[in-house]
Parts: C-alpha cells; sequence; structure tokens
C-alpha cells in the first residue's frame, strides 16, 4: 500500500507557514526558507490554478526569485480540485524536495487542505450522488445555507458559505448518513499530529483588516480587471469559479458594478474569509501561534527568528 499524504509529509520533515489572507505568509515563508535550505510549496488549490495570479494572491517574481517555489499557476482553469487529489500532489512534491537534501516549507491559509496534509482525509465519508448532488445543484445558495444550518449548525459556522461546493457536500454529508458532518470529521486525533511541525502567523484583526483594504486596492491598480477578461472565453471549472472576487469584477466588467463598490464588496468578503481563517487555525493545536500585534511584530527579522526557534 502506497504512502499517505501525512505519511509522506512526516517522512519529508516538511514545515508549516499558515495564516489567514494577506497575513504576510508568502514574504515570511521565504525568509524561513533561506534559513533552513527550504522550497517552497503551495497547498492553496485557488493559488495553483493558471490565469489568475492577480486574483488569487500569489506570490511576486521578486519572492519566487529567491528560492524555488512550486504548485503555483499549474492548474488548468477548466480542472477541478478535490482536497485528495491536491494534497497528494503537494506530498509528492515534498518528497522529490526532501530527496533533494532540500526541506519543505509548505504554505497555505486553506484549513481544510492543511488538515488534509496532516491529518489525512476521512476515506469513511460518503462517495457523491448524482441525483441528490443534481438536485442540490438546481436549489438556490440561501436555500441551501438554511437548510445547512438547520441540519449542521456548527458545520454553518465553520465553512464558506458563499461557496456553493462546500455547502452542498456539506449537506451531502448530512443527508447520506444521517449525521451531522461536523460530528463524523471530529474523528481526527490530536495525538496523532503530535509530528507536525508549524506556525500560525496570527495577524492582529485591524491590521489584519487594514492590509485587506490596501491588498484589495492594490490587486485593481495592478491590472485585475484585465487579468478576469482575459478569461472570458476560457472554460473554467467549478473550483476556480468559486474563486474569491471573480464574480464581482466580472459585474465590473459588464458595467453593472463601479470599481470603487467592487473593492468595497471584495474586501468585506475577504475580511469575513479572514476571520474564519483564523477561528480555525487558533483551534489547531499542531500548530504553533505567533501572535502580530503592531509594526515592530511584523518586521521580517523578527518574525523570522520567532518562527524558527518555534520550530524543531
Amino acid at each position: 500500500m502506497s504512502a499517505t499524504p501525512p505519511e509522506l509529509i512526516r517522512q519529508s520533515n516538511a514545515v508549516f507557514v499558515t495564516g489567514p489572507t494577506a497575513s504576510g505568509k508568502s514574504a515570511q515563508a521565504v525568509e524561513v526558507a533561506k534559513v533552513i535550505d527550504g522550497e517552497i510549496i503551495n497547498a492553496d488549490p485557488y493559488q495553483s490554478y493558471a490565469g489568475m495570479p492577480i486574483l488569487t494572491a500569489q506570490p511576486e517574481p521578486e519572492l519566487t526569485s529567491q528560492v524555488p517555489h512550486h504548485l503555483y499557476s499549474v492548474t488548468p482553469l477548466a480542472q477541478d480540485l478535490t482536497a485528495a487529489d491536491f494534497a497528494t500532489q503537494v506530498a509528492r512534491t515534498a518528497t522529490e524536495i526532501h530527496q533533494r537534501g532540500k526541506r519543505p516549507v509548505i504554505v497555505s491559509g486553506s484549513g481544510l487542505y492543511i488538515k488534509a496534509l496532516t491529518h489525512g482525509l476521512d476515506t469513511t465519508l460518503p462517495a457523491a450522488d448524482p441525483k441528490m448532488r443534481a438536485a442540490l445543484e438546481a436549489t438556490p445558495l440561501s436555500t441551501l445555507v438554511d437548510q445547512l444550518r438547520e441540519l449542521d449548525p456548527a458545520s454553518a459556522v465553520t465553512i464558506d458559505l458563499q461557496n456553493p461546493r462546500r455547502v452542498i457536500r456539506t449537506l451531502e454529508i448530512c443527508l447520506l448518513t444521517g449525521k451531522r458532518a461536523s460530528e463524523l470529521r471530529k474523528g481526527w486525533d490530536p495525538e496523532s499530529v503530535s509530528w507536525v511541525n508549524g506556525v500560525f502567523i496570527d495577524v492582529d484583526r485591524v491590521a489584519l483588516a487594514e492590509r485587506i483594504q490596501a491588498r484589495t486596492e492594490a490587486m485593481f491598480a495592478h491590472g485585475l480587471i484585465d487579468e478576469v477578461r482575459k478569461l472570458d472565453n476560457c472554460i473554467i471549472s467549478t473550483t476556480a469559479e468559486n474563486t474569491l472576487g471573480l464574480s464581482i469584477v466580472r459585474e465590473v466588467i459588464a458595467d453593472r458594478m463601479s470599481i470603487e463598490y467592487a473593492i468595497e464588496q471584495i474586501v468585506t468578503l475577504t475580511r469575513r474569509y479572514s476571520k474564519r481563517q483564523r477561528t480555525w487555525f487558533r483551534k489547531e493545536s499542531a500548530l504553533t501561534p505567533i501572535p502580530v500585534d503592531n509594526d515592530e511584530d511584523a518586521s521580517p527579522a523578527d518574525l523570522t527568528q520567532r518562527i524558527i526557534a518555534s520550530l524543531g
């Protein structure tokens, strides 16, 4: 039997640099990689898609030129990604880096995908039922969210309710098993991940909000509208379609929304997403929190020192 992604990650001696969107984890991971002779691996599925580097906030050339980066802009837009498939890609890449005598530095803000790499995915969860999936996909998202809140309040708090794919899958699990998806996923054993070596960059809420605002404005200034316009003739998978902000930028292109209002909407959605990320990571005992409360705390040299000190 072949090794699972968590087994491969453990064998590769990888370290995790995680945190909410706009926390500066991409830049910080580069500094960490320089110190430990590492190479960066992306574990965010949206950043793996080609054609959307600005929208998905992929690291800029000034960062990627400093140390090797892997699994950014490698997935065709038409290809759907599952957590299992992407976790396998990340684990194989980590193995290859380890075999070259380097240390993998895994970067992501996605709790689900980090969990797939550290704990593994629960293979006992039911496969999708085609008829049920079709019926759910034909149901308005607002109705699905109301149903999820009734069947599984805990999941409704933790998943992205703006992501139809996540809502539908969680409802499927509830309906097919007759149990709450949140209860089924409690089977992960904290002791089984005592080997995990990584940090969670926990930026102060106010500071994070300011970073999100500045980054969103910069995205538009650096060509976000033109980037999305080029996608018009592309076949885009269900996964890629759920990229935060994509539908909003399309509204701008169609002259149904001003740039100013689009920025406001994307900032609001991103702040909500970052709140869910911070909530998830704060509950993940396998990752060491690195609080960032002010400008002094946020200096790259200081953060690097604190992160390295926390790693084994």
